[in-house]
C-alpha cells in the first residue's frame, strides 16, 4: 500500500519532503538534523511510517503514540532555539487493522538559526534539494541578517510588576541620577505593559533573579591562553544584570595590573586598562548577549597580556569581524532594545551607541600592539582589550582561515579549531577549551578526525598524548 492512497503524495523525497520507516533511537542525529534544516530553510513535511519509495509501514495506536512522544522529547532536547511544528495521525486501514502514518509538519523559524545540540556541540544544518547539509557560515550568517526574530527582553511574561521586587533598580536609578524612577517611565520603555505584566528583560534586573540567563565566568590566566596555563583564581556569578556589572567591573579591577610612571615629586598610578573601556566593555557584553542561547555564559579572561570579554552571540546586525582595529566603523546595531533603554537611563551607557567610540578614544594614543580589537562569528563576539601594563602589546597570532570544502562538516568549528593550531601543536585538551565543549567521541569523530583525513590537521604523538597543528601547505 503507498501513501499516495491515504494522502496526495506521489513526489519523493524533495526540499520541503522527507520520509521515514522509523525515527532511529540509536543514530538520532539521522533525523533530528533534519528538523534543523527544515526550521532553518522553508520548513518541510516528515512523514514517519513511510518507506522511501512511499511504501507504508505505519504503527499502531500505541506505537504511533510512543514514536510522537520520542519526537517531541528529542527535539525538546537536542534543538536550540525550539522549532515550530504540528504532528497529526493519518489512519489507514490494511488487512482489517487500523494502522496510522504520522505527519509532522515543521515551520520555517523565526528564530534562525536553529541548532542541533549534542555533548556541547552546536551544528546548524540546511535543507537543500531533497538532503540536508551543515550550514556554511555564509548561511548562518544569512540566516542571522534575514531572521524575523524577536528579542528575547521584550517577550511577555505572566508574573506582574511589583516594585517590592525591584529595589536595587529603583536605588541605583536614584544614586545615579538624583531623580525617583516611576512607574510610567517604566511602561514607556516597556519595561511592563499596560496590565503591569513583565517582559523577559525586565525579569533580568529583579533583586532575587540568579538564573542562567546572566551567567558570567571570571578567569585569570597566569599566560597568554587557556590551553596549557594554570588558572590564578575563577569567580561565576548568576544574578541581577545590576549586580552582573558590579561584579564585573570590581573582579577585573581587583586582578589586572597597576603599572606606574615616577615623577619628579612622586608617581602616576597607570592601570592596565582605562576604566571608561572596561565599563563600555562590560555593559555591551549584556546588551549584545543573544539571551536564546542556553547553557551559555558572558566569559571575562584576563590573560598577561590582555583582557577578553565575550558575550554568547554574534553581533546582533549578523556581521562576521576577523579581528578589526578600526572599532569607530563597527555596526553597533543593539539586540536586546528593552534592557538598553534601562542602562541608557541608568547612565550605564548613552542612547547614541557611542561605546566602541569611547573604547577608540582611551587607546588613541597607544601604538599598534596596544590597539584594542573585536570578534565576531556566528557563536561569539569578543571584544579584546590590551594590558597597558604589559610592554610587549598582545601576542598576533591570530590568521584568517575560512575554509568552505563541501566535504568538511562543522565549519564553525573546523575554522576556529585550524585557527587555533596555526602556529603551534596543541592537545585536544587544548582545543576543547578554546571551543568552550567538552571533549567527548563526537567531537573526535565528527569534527578533528574529517580534518585530519583530509590533511588539514596533522596528528602527531607528544608524549602520550595526541597533538595537533594546522598544515599551512593545505589551507593556504
Amino acid at each position: 500500500m503507498k501513501l499516495s492512497e491515504i494522502k496526495k503524495v506521489d513526489s519523493l523525497e524533495d526540499e520541503t519532503i522527507e520520509f521515514k520507516a522509523k525515527l532511529n533511537r540509536d543514530n538520532f542525529e539521522s533525523w533530528i538534523k533534519t528538523i534543523s534544516g527544515f526550521s532553518n530553510a522553508k520548513g518541510g513535511t516528515i512523514y514517519l511510517g513511510v518507506r522511501d519509495d512511499l511504501t507504508l509501514e505505519g504503527f499502531t495506536r500505541d506505537e504511533a503514540d510512543k514514536e510522537r512522544n520520542f519526537f517531541n522529547n528529542s527535539v525538546n532536547q537536542f534543538l536550540v532555539p525550539l522549532p515550530q511544528y504540528t504532528i497529526s495521525f493519518l489512519k489507514y486501514i490494511v488487512n482489517s487493522k487500523t494502522r496510522y502514518v504520522i505527519k509532522i509538519i515543521i515551520l520555517e523559524s523565526k528564530l534562525k538559526p536553529v541548532y542541533v545540540k549534542y555533548k556541547g556541540v552546536y551544528s546548524a544544518f540546511i535543507r537543500k534539494q531533497g538532503y540536508t547539509s551543515s550550514a556554511s557560515p555564509s548561511e548562518i550568517y544569512d540566516m542571522v541578517i534575514k531572521s524575523k526574530k524577536y528579542e528575547f527582553d521584550v517577550l511577555p511574561t505572566n508574573i506582574k510588576y511589583d516594585k517590592d521586587e525591584f529595589k536595587k533598580l529603583h536605588f541605583c536609578y536614584s544614586e545615579r541620577t538624583g531623580k525617583e524612577l516611576n512607574d510610567k517611565e517604566l511602561e514607556v520603555i516597556g519595561f511592563f505593559d499596560k496590565d503591569r505584566y513583565l517582559k523577559q528583560g525586565a525579569l533580568l534586573f529583579k533583586d532575587d533573579y540568579n538564573g542562567e540567563k546572566t551567567a558570567i565566568s571570571c578567569n585569570v590566566f597566569q599566560g597568554f591562553n587557556k590551553g596549557d596555563d594554570r588558572i590564578i583564581t575563577s569567580d561565576d556569578i548568576k544574578t541581577n544584570i545590576l549586580d552582573s556589572i558590579t561584579f564585573s567591573l570590581s573582579f577585573i579591577k581587583r586582578n589586572m595590573n597597576i603599572g606606574m610612571i615616577k615623577t619628579d615629586d612622586g608617581r602616576i598610578d597607570v592601570p592596565a586598562y582605562p576604566s571608561r573601556s572596561l565599563i563600555e566593555g562590560v555593559v555591551n557584553s549584556i546588551v549584545q548577549r543573544d539571551y536564546y542561547i542556553e547553557n551559555s555564559q558572558i566569559s571575562i579572561d584576563i590573560f598577561r597580556d590582555r583582557l577578553e570579554i565575550t558575550s554568547p552571540g554574534p553581533l546582533a546586525s549578523g556581521e562576521l569581524i576577523n579581528k578589526n582595529y578600526d572599532l569607530t566603523h563597527i555596526i553597533s546595531e543593539r539586540r536586546n532594545k528593552l534592557i538598553s533603554e534601562v542602562l541608557v537611563r541608568l547612565k550605564y551607557m548613552e542612547a547614541k551607541s557611542t561605546g566602541f567610540d569611547k573604547i577608540a578614544m582611551d587607546y588613541k594614543e597607544q601604538s599598534n600592539k596596544h590597539k584594542p580589537f573585536v570578534f565576531s562569528d556566528s557563536r561569539q563576539f569578543t571584544l579584546t582589550l590590551p594590558d597597558l601594563t604589559y610592554q610587549d602589546g598582545v601576542e598576533n597570532t591570530f590568521s584568517n582561515i575560512n575554509l568552505l570544502p563541501s566535504n568538511i562538516q562543522n565549519l564553525q568549528y573546523s575554522n576556529t579549531i585550524l585557527n587555533f593550531c596555526l602556529n603551534r601543536q596543541r592537545s585536544i585538551k587544548e582545543i576543547c577549551l578554546h571551543l568552550s565543549i567538552s571533549d567527548s567521541t563526537y567531537f573526535r569523530r565528527n569534527i578533528l578526525e574529517p580534518l585530519v583525513k583530509e590533511q588539514y590537521l596533522i596528528c602527531s604523538k607528544q608524549g602520550n598524548k595526541k597533538v595537533y597543528i594546522t598544515n599551512k601547505d593545505k589551507v593556504f
